[in-house]
């Protein structure tokens, strides 16, 4: 669990203080940082052609049906629909991560 309210309670500070000191340093929120990077790391495990289900689960998405929402308004396609650019069609993934 990356949410603010985890980080906080390991730290021992405000979910808002943990969310404000991140964005800060970083320069973007820190919720925005995490799914940019779950993201990054889902069109990885696409191009070695695993499922979906199990793309979701390890990027840290309990719920299927919100990680394909998440990505599809992410790149504008399902997540199958973009593994199989990637596998099958060669797609660079670089230009999927352009949109992060």
């Amino acid at each position: 669990d990356l949410s603010n309210r985890a980080i906080a309670n390991q730290l021992n500070v405000s979910p808002d203080y943990v969310g404000q000191v991140f964005a800060k340093a970083v320069g973007i929120p820190l919720q925005t940082n995490v799914s940019s990077k779950r993201m990054m790391k889902a069109i990885e495990l696409l191009t070695q052609n695993k499922r979906v289900g199990e793309v979701a689960q390890n990027v840290g998405y309990r719920d299927l049906a919100y990680f394909c929402r998440k990505f599809k308004t992410t790149f504008g396609a399902s997540a199958k629909q973009v593994q199989k650019r990637l596998v099958n069609d060669h797609y660079n993934p670089a230009t999927l991560l352009n949109r992060l």
